[in-house]
């Protein structure tokens, strides 16, 4: 019996040694960092979960996912769907017992960004909240992302009946964006109570393949340059620029032949953050401003889209079709280059229109049929001027890009009563005309681009008011030699001179062949530039010289004979990706805020500067 009794008591130990492993297998057992589980060599992740176990924990979540279905892109952009998941949220918030330990998450439910989750929470105690998303240094190289989100905001009724917006971060509503594909995003949300004390929840999610699948992560190349030597004469390569990229996200454009539109996010490593659907490939930039993203959806449609991703305002037109370029003047509106719907077959790329967001409304501001009528009246081909280009130049002022006449005109009192200024170019297009005697005189008799498509404004100094920098991109003009030079494109800047009325060459930059759809966006005193012929664009520095490059390379796919046969006889689409706009913006204008601030009973209680870092 005792050998019967010992048989069973080794089974037993054996079968729970077994249990045991299988346990630690799927991770219901953990065992300490450091003793047989490897560690993560990104320590420091793990250090401030450590610090306190009754403070900090992992919580087991339930992640929603295609829970508001839509049928096309154009119904995501439209109030009915908006409201619609609007209203089943707070349903779902209302019903729902959701705290830090048990957050309400949900997939992308308004469709806006395919890689963020949207989060709800309630806390006992007014909380500042961050969160960093992180993946395993061991099959990952993306860096963590993330930083303090914007606390809730509501209307309250103060004791003497006036309203005021205040802060509730009891309430924790926010999104959760910058979601790597085809990992293990390990999510880790901080809250930090008035008193300064900080607890952690974290959680896991395996998120899956997005619609840009090929372009997860581009190749990021840092600018290079010759140099010599002198004391040796030997050359050595080294960085072009000593500038670094500015700080922000990229919002890259592409055309592409076999799926939808959407606008690609990327952080400065290459790594993919976001998707945003557009209805169709208008679009070459958006901006940031006060928690919102303004961004072209369609030739006939902008969005304002908030941190949570849901859409807040749409602006559509039915009279006007918007066709190009588009600035923000000094109210903060939109102006646009349009062809009126209406004569679109006898006029077209002949409008500056106005998206006021004072009062919602859509409305022309300069019409240059009327403002060039002894010119329109000769021309009998719709696309007559092709406004394509615009810059806010401020005081009321504006510089547009007319490729028809290969010129650039400037425009004052645009709101009231628009005047022309002066024309920058060939006077040859305007030629027999009362407008030939506006165009600048051109200093050095050098060749005016002649495929002015792209328009820029930059300050010359604030004493001569009368002087202004104005810049193009031109194809493949050479000024050295008068002369096109094949395969390069150019950065022209000039500077004119209205009390002298001339014109001369101020700089030329060479850039990579550029086409018509080529853009070139300023930022932070660097320039990023997509040239529209190729898979890749650049960031360069305040002077052009190139900091990095950002390329899409897609996997070879390797081919037997017999396809490649079959393909000689059938060409099979086209699917490379050009990008056609590049811009960049500051993610604290949109996803994020610098302060860390925690609300109580309706007041602020400021906690900590801006630079207090959020990663673990």
């Amino acid at each position: 019996m005792k050998k019967v009794n010992g048989i069973l008591i080794v089974i037993a130990l054996l079968s729970l040694a077994l249990l045991g492993f299988i346990a630690y297998s799927v991770g219901i057992i953990k065992l300490p960092e450091g003793k047989a589980k490897p560690k993560d060599p990104q320590t420091e992740f793990k250090d401030d979960y450590e610090e306190d176990s009754t403070k900090n924990r992992e919580i087991a979540v339930t992640i929603a996912e295609d829970l508001f279905p839509y049928n096309s892109i154009s119904e995501i952009y439209s109030y009915e769907f908006q409201k619609m998941v609007r209203d089943r949220i707070n349903i779902l918030a209302e019903v729902g017992d959701y705290n830090e330990d048990n957050p309400l998450l949900i997939l992308n439910p308004f469709g806006t960004n395919t890689q963020s989750l949207y989060t709800y929470f309630k806390t006992k105690e007014p909380c500042a909240v961050s969160y960093t998303i992180h993946t395993s240094t061991l099959t990952s190289e993306a860096p963590d992302f993330g930083g303090y989100v914007k606390a809730s905001m509501e209307e309250r009724i103060l004791p003497n009946g006036a309203t005021t917006i205040v802060g509730d971060s009891y309430v924790h509503e926010f999104a959760i964006t910058g979601l790597v594909p085809n990992e293990t995003n390990i999510i880790t949300i901080r809250l930090i109570d008035e008193n300064g004390d900080t607890r952690i929840r974290r959680f896991y999610y395996e998120f899956k393949d997005v619609v840009s699948k090929d372009e997860e992560r581009l190749t990021v190349q840092a600018g290079l340059k010759v140099v010599t030597d002198e004391l040796t004469g030997e050359n050595k390569v080294q960085n072009a620029s000593d500038v670094t990229l500015a700080e922000g996200m990229y919002a890259i454009f592409s055309k592409r032949n076999d799926f939808d539109p959407y606008v690609k996010l990327y952080d400065n490593s290459g790594f993919l953050r976001g998707e945003i659907p557009l209805e169709d490939t208008f679009a070459k930039k958006l901006f940031a401003r006060d928690g919102e993203l303004f961004l072209f959806v369609s030739s006939s449609k902008l969005v304002r889209i908030n941190s949570l991703g849901e859409v807040t305002h749409i602006y559509r037109s039915n009279d006007y079709t918007f066709t190009g370029d588009w600035c923000v003047d000094g109210n903060g509106n939109i102006l646009a280059t349009a062809t009126r719907n209406d004569r679109s077959e006898t006029s077209e790329r002949d409008c500056i229109v106005i998206i006021d967001f004072t009062d919602g409304d859509i409305y022309m501001l300069i019409d240059f049929a009327k403002l060039m009528t002894d010119y329109h009246v000769l021309r009998k081909d719709s696309d007559w001027i092709g406004v394509s280009g615009i810059a806010y130049m401020g005081n009321n002022m504006i510089v547009v890009a007319a490729d028809k006449l290969d010129s650039m005109i400037k425009i004052r009192r645009i709101y009231n009563d628009p005047r022309l200024v002066y024309f920058a170019g060939d006077p040859a297009a305007l030629s027999g005309t009362v407008y030939e005697a506006m165009y600048l005189f051109n200093e050095g008799n050098f060749a005016f681009s002649s495929c002015t498509e792209t328009a820029g404004y930059e300050e010359y100094d604030k004493i001569r008011r009368s002087r202004q920098y104005i810049w193009t991109l031109d194809r493949n003009l050479n000024y050295t030699y008068g002369k096109k030079e094949e395969g390069f494109g150019f950065y022209i800047k000039y500077l004119t001179d209205e009390d002298e009325k001339t014109v001369r060459i101020a700089e030329t930059i060479r850039l990579p062949e550029l086409t018509r759809d080529a853009s070139l966006f300023e930022y932070n005193d660097n320039w990023l530039f997509v040239n529209g012929k190729e898979s890749v664009f650049y960031e360069y520095d305040n002077w052009f010289d190139l900091i990095a490059s950002f390329t899409f390379t897609r996997p070879v796919v390797r081919k037997t004979v017999e396809q490649l046969d079959y393909e000689e006889d059938n060409p099979p689409p086209d699917d490379t990706v050009i990008y056609v706009g590049a811009c960049k913006f500051d993610q604290y204008d949109y996803l994020f805020t610098k302060e860390l601030i925690v609300y109580k009973n309706g007041t602020v209680s400021e906690e900590t500067s801006s630079e207090e870092s959020v990663e673990d």
